[in-house]
């Protein structure tokens, strides 16, 4: 049987949810699908069970970083669609049975990513599909879709974007997220894509400042609608003032050099109220950091 879709499984470090990841797309009876690892842990062989459409290719030498290792899974895809996620997030297999019945006419396909276990999956009666007039519903109050978790692609079309990508290291899911919208694509209002955001939410863990505000100002600069370009900036002002709070030096420097970068963007300094927020968060740091 021919292979129509192939999961690039990003890995880096030992998690047993990478199993659970390969039993929920059921590989036994989907017979078009196929599995691809990459292991980007030199220290670390991984041994995934034995199948014919599960391959794993371990890095022996220094890591590439996810945007090189995700180009090499891409290299190695013999699906038509290509589906992109981190080892410790799921996508649902119902995901591939929507849009074999949809007879694979879309270059994008999404779905609503949650990070409930339980909403994982919930099956309706009625599954709606919405285009792309009513996108903006789903990112007004919160960033329910992601561009890699429970999200697939046509391979050629992701595999040009990643030929010509700028960021290096964040925000990849929501930079391919935008870079689809003047696409053909598909939305599937059903949670087909678990988001584990303990590993990936960006307030989480301790990031490169400098790498992150080149990544962020290219999604900037791919972003068309102005309504989710507002949201998004205040996402991501909400995340950054988390991050700047937790540093035990330079929270002002770090702060005030953010400040002049957005402030400096041209689709961004023109925005009376998103500079009013960032002024105001920024007298806010100063008054927190004189009453300590």
């Amino acid at each position: 049987m021919n292979i129509n879709f192939t999961v690039c499984i990003t890995y880096f470090f030992k998690r047993n949810n990478i199993r659970n990841l390969i039993k929920k797309l059921k590989i036994e009876s989907n017979k078009d699908i196929e599995i691809i690892i990459s292991n980007d842990n030199p220290l670390e062989k991984l041994k995934i069970e034995n199948h014919q459409r599960i391959k794993v290719f371990n890095n022996k030498r220094k890591p590439k970083g996810e945007i090189k290792n995700i180009k090499y899974l891409l290299s190695k895809a013999k699906g038509k669609y290509v589906c992109v996620i981190a080892d410790d997030d799921l996508i649902h297999s119902q995901m591939f049975e929507f849009i074999r019945k949809d007879n694979f006419q879309n270059l994008s396909y999404l779905s609503r990513s949650t990070i409930k276990r339980s909403e994982f999956g919930n099956k309706q009666k009625k599954i709606n599909i919405f285009p792309k007039n009513k996108i903006i519903m789903f990112l007004e109050k919160k960033l329910y879709l992601s561009g890699t978790v429970g999200a697939v692609y046509e391979k050629n079309f992701i595999t040009k974007i990643f030929k010509k990508i700028k960021i290096k290291k964040y925000l990849l899911d929501t930079l391919l997220l935008f870079k689809i919208f003047d696409k053909n694509f598909l939305i599937y209002d059903q949670y087909l894509g678990f988001n584990n955001t303990s590993s990936s939410n960006i307030s989480a863990k301790k990031i490169d400042l400098n790498i992150f505000n080149k990544d962020y100002l290219e999604v900037i600069n791919n972003i068309k609608c102005e309504v989710i370009l507002d949201k998004f900036v205040l996402f991501i002002l909400h995340d950054y003032y988390s991050i700047i709070c937790r540093e035990e030096k330079f929270k002002i420097k770090c702060f005030y050099k953010f400040l002049k970068l957005n402030l400096k963007n041209k689709k961004i300094k023109n925005k009376s109220k998103i500079k009013f927020i960032f002024i105001w968060k920024f007298y806010l740091l100063l008054l927190i950091l004189k009453a300590i």
